[in-house]
């Protein structure tokens, strides 16, 4: 017999009652039969798997998350790089015109990935409570947000790369360790400081702390 097999604590008793009813009855043909059925999932046990679930997923919104706004950065400072927006300045161009379109297109075009992510939660049963609150909010916010951010730069491949990492460091990593900061009583509060300053520093991050916390509720109680 298999000594290292998983199953081994529960089907190593029924072979030796086997053996002792062969040797009892004489009977070599004699069969026992074993069933087993799994217990069900505890309530523990279900939490762990929504708090996996919840990480994994706030991981990959957070690297699709970082390519909304670096887009957005990269179209403001290639305009700036190449003179384009002098261009269309020295020719007649309002400025209110040229941002409030920029300003108006980036909204609608943010709004796509949010609804596509919002339904692929509904489609794979994922319960997030809020979420769809701060989908809806999300464009808002990061839209104005990466303007100001194009002022710190002069060179296209710059602002993008330094945008895609903010963004993906500030909301996917950083929401993980956020949850890990604050599972820990001696570290709670700096968890729950922490948190409270990248809400401010990094629009992203709340969208992915939306999820963590929704798959993490449970643990967090």
């Amino acid at each position: 017999m298999n000594l290292t097999s998983q199953d081994v604590m529960a089907l190593y008793p029924q072979y030796l009652y086997e053996a002792v009813l062969k040797t009892a009855t004489g009977r070599d043909d004699l069969k026992f039969k074993v069933t087993t059925a799994q217990f069900p999932l505890v309530k523990k046990q279900r939490d762990r798997e929504e708090t996996a679930s919840g990480i994994f997923v706030a991981f990959v919104v957070g690297v699709g998350m970082a390519l909304i706004p670096a887009s957005i950065v990269s179209r403001v400072v290639h305009e700036k790089e190449r003179g384009l927006y002098h261009m269309q300045v020295v020719s007649g161009v309002s400025r209110r015109a040229y941002w409030g379109s920029f300003f108006l297109f980036d909204i609608l075009q943010t709004y796509v990935p949010c609804f596509l992510a919002g339904s692929l939660f509904e489609a794979f049963g994922l319960e997030y409570p809020q979420i769809w609150t701060v989908l809806m909010l999300y464009p808002w916010a990061i839209v104005p947000y990466s303007y100001c951010t194009t002022f710190l730069f002069s060179q296209e491949s710059t602002a993008q790369t330094f945008t895609i990492y903010l963004h993906f460091l500030g909301s996917g990593i950083a929401g993980m360790i956020i949850f890990a900061l604050r599972m820990v009583p001696q570290t709670a509060l700096w968890g729950d400081d922490l948190m409270a300053t990248m809400r401010y520093v990094c629009p992203s991050f709340t969208v992915c702390n939306s999820i963590i916390w929704g798959g993490t509720r449970g643990l967090m109680r």
